[in-house]
């Protein structure tokens, strides 16, 4: 079991936030537990929830150091990444002896951003999470038997990745250490890409029947197809934006087979649409 952390900071107690938050207190890795953000109703469910100890309603960004105390061990950053890089920019010079993750969908910029303010940062991203938001959606034990990947940087005090990779695993996820790179060209096809075709399937569908027909007449598949449609759009804005090289790759290659998929049913290729199901259909069990 890992050393107790005696504070932790939580900034942006939204679904991972507060679930993080939710474990660290029902299992006893943390003494206590601050949430940090700019929406006090938000908050306020969160200490209800017992997702935090206490609440600070910050109002500035650059404020957050002022929240900071001689028994501060960890912040986490769990708010958009584009915010996230706004936070590390306040906590530049603060002691090296307090360790600052983050729980993003991107890693590239944030690492880079993080070495170059020497701050003692390890990115980490836990592979777990549903569509809905706000400290309202927090779970217990939501990283129970899920992976959270792990971000080397060159700035990183190794007792401190140690520490924080017990955390998780005292979480109940699998650590996987990975590239930065590598971190966002994968999260780029298998998760980014999915929420993309996600939002545009929804809007293509209201293109052809109405709202209310689509919410009437869905059934089970395309309800399924399209959950994740109903994240957070200020979240998936910032991953998209942050992400925009792996997302683009991979949105042209998404763009490729729908157009070859579109190709074999116009002109009634009928072998041909076989060998293109038949392969995708083998790829799919493969992931089973």
């Amino acid at each position: 079991m890992n050393k107790q952390f005696n504070q932790v900071i939580i900034v942006g107690v939204g679904l991972i936030g507060s679930s993080l938050g939710r474990d660290l207190i029902k299992r006893k890795l943390a003494h206590n537990v601050v949430g940090v953000g700019r929406n006090p109703n938000n908050l306020k469910v969160a200490l209800h929830q017992e997702a935090i100890n206490q609440m600070i309603k910050l109002s500035d960004i650059n404020n957050l150091r002022a929240c900071i105390t001689s028994e501060t061990e960890l912040i986490i950053l769990a708010t958009p990444v584009e915010t996230i890089k706004s936070y590390l920019k306040s906590l530049q010079g603060i002691s090296k002896q307090v360790i600052v993750m983050d729980v993003g969908s991107t890693k590239g910029t944030l690492v880079r951003e993080a070495e170059r303010l020497g701050i003692n940062f390890v990115a980490a991203h836990p592979i777990a999470g549903t569509e809905k938001g706000g400290a309202a959606g927090g779970q217990l034990n939501l990283f129970q038997d899920k992976k959270c990947l792990l971000v080397p940087t060159s700035k990183q005090c190794q007792s401190s990745w140690k520490r924080v990779a017990q955390l998780w695993r005292d979480l109940g996820s699998a650590v996987i250490p990975m590239k930065a790179e590598a971190h966002d060209r994968i999260l780029g096809a298998v998760s980014h890409l999915p929420h993309a075709a996600a939002y545009s399937l929804v809007l293509a569908i209201s293109q052809i029947i109405s709202v209310e027909d689509e919410a009437r007449f869905a059934l089970g598949g395309l309800r399924d197809t399209v959950r994740i449609a109903a994240s957070p759009p200020e979240v998936w804005t910032d991953i998209f934006l942050e992400n925009r090289r792996h997302v683009g790759r991979s949105l042209k290659a998404y763009i490729h087979f729908l157009n070859q998929l579109e190709q074999l049913i116009e002109t009634k290729n009928r072998l041909g649409l076989a060998k293109f199901l038949k392969k995708a259909q083998s790829i799919r069990l493969k992931l089973s």
